[in-house]
């Protein structure tokens, strides 16, 4: 199963953790919540997929780095990745692991009431370092208490997004992605 064959089975795995936000709110309360929450529905999705040989893992704050001895300076720890686990036995020596295969990177931001969405641009602006080698997911979970101004949040992250692909291919093996998930409070 190849990496872009899975975009299904993550959206299957973002509509899972929103029906457990939707009927638990409580269920994260913080970004490292969401962060293990999301991780779980991935792995879960993925592992009960029988086109899945168990050749793909999900992992969290790994590093992410782009040659094949490590030797750049460019070092991006991301929150989630989707790994191909056959590529995996060159980089699990390392005391510090860090991977530079083919994967599916995520970016997690969790907005509270207050928070503007400015603070999702920077997590936009890492598909530039990974998109060689990597699709970039950037999940955005927005506190919430009148559909209005979710609505305007997503609506500017979504412009966001846009600006951010401009005139850039995006078709090809590595993509940015992003969904907006929602959190009544």
């Amino acid at each position: 199963m190849e990496l872009l064959e899975i975009k299904k089975l993550i959206n299957d795995a973002l509509d899972d953790c929103q029906s457990i936000i939707s009927a638990n709110r409580n269920a994260v309360l913080s970004e490292s919540d969401f962060e293990r929450l999301l991780s779980t529905c991935i792995a879960k999705s993925i592992n009960a997929d029988i086109r899945n040989p168990h050749d793909f893992s999900v992992h969290t704050q790994v590093s992410h780095y782009f040659d094949e001895e490590g030797k750049t300076d460019v070092d991006r720890r991301v929150d989630i990745l989707l790994l191909k686990e056959s590529e995996l036995a060159p980089y699990i020596n390392h005391k510090r692991f860090k991977y530079s295969g083919e994967s599916i990177a995520f970016e997690l931001k969790y907005l509270h009431e207050t928070d503007s969405v400015s603070k999702v641009y920077c997590d936009f602006c890492k598909w530039d370092d990974l998109k060689s080698e990597s699709s970039l997911y950037v999940i955005v979970l927005i506190d919430t208490r009148n559909g209005e101004d979710y609505s305007k949040k997503e609506e500017k992250i979504r412009l966001m997004y846009e600006n951010h692909i401009g005139d850039n291919d995006n078709s090809g093996q590595n993509q940015l992605f992003y969904r907006v998930l929602k959190k009544e409070i």
